[in-house]
């Protein structure tokens, strides 16, 4: 049987060892075992948006409805498919690799990365060429959510907000041109924080540094 999951999902380079096939039978694979209700996310690598088309379509094949939630950051993406009672997901991102990889992460009902005993029954379908697909009347229908709000309020109820509000705080941020643009700003608003970001356009290739926080 093929080890297609790393530490934390599958990932590779994209056309070359991780291709729209796989992305496709990997997606139909999780989930005719996960569940009819299943979240989407990516993050904003430039070929996200095709491997998202990709996990989308395989989904509605095997009879998921696909709750899609568009840009967004995983954790963001982990705290929506538990609050809103979701069977599972697929997020569409290659972390902190350079821009030429990509990948897609599982999630159970509870947000968490599914077992090492799902992944190996995912494997095992894959290969076998993946699940069998539903019948026409049974495709399943895509819906789509904004998170934004619902995440960024989820989070504040974590921490003292008065006490920061209080403390008027000024702050920078390196969004690294990635998904965060559309939350971490948002939140430290909420918090009464002046806010000043460096990279904070979303851009797959990261001109404003590299996708590694760190030169290692």
């Amino acid at each position: 049987m093929s080890m297609l999951f790393g530490s934390n999902g599958v990932r590779g380079v994209v056309n070359e060892d991780f291709t729209l096939e796989l992305a496709s039978c990997i997606a139909a694979s999780a989930g005719s075992l996960l569940g009819k209700e299943m979240a989407v996310g990516r993050d904003g690598r430039t070929t996200s948006p095709m491997i998202r088309d990709a996990v989308v379509s395989a989904l509605l094949s095997v009879g998921c409805n696909v709750h899609d939630f568009g840009v967004i950051t995983t954790p963001s993406l982990q705290y929506m498919i538990k609050s809103s009672d979701l069977t599972g997901g697929i997020m569409v991102t290659a972390s902190h690799n350079p821009p030429q990889f990509n990948g897609v992460k599982i999630m159970y009902h509870d947000g968490i990365e599914i077992p090492k005993s799902l992944e190996a029954e995912i494997e095992s379908l894959v290969d076998r060429g993946g699940p069998p697909k539903c019948e026409w009347d049974q495709v399943g229908k895509v819906s789509y959510h904004d998170y934004v709000e619902a995440y960024t309020d989820a989070v504040i109820t974590h921490v003292d907000a008065e006490v920061i509000r209080k403390a008027g705080l000024a702050i920078a941020m390196d969004l690294g041109n990635g998904a965060a643009v559309y939350t971490a700003p948002v939140l430290a608003s909420k918090l009464g924080c002046k806010v000043y970001t460096l990279n904070s356009e979303i851009d797959g290739a990261f001109p404003g540094r590299g996708s590694e926080p760190t030169p290692e």
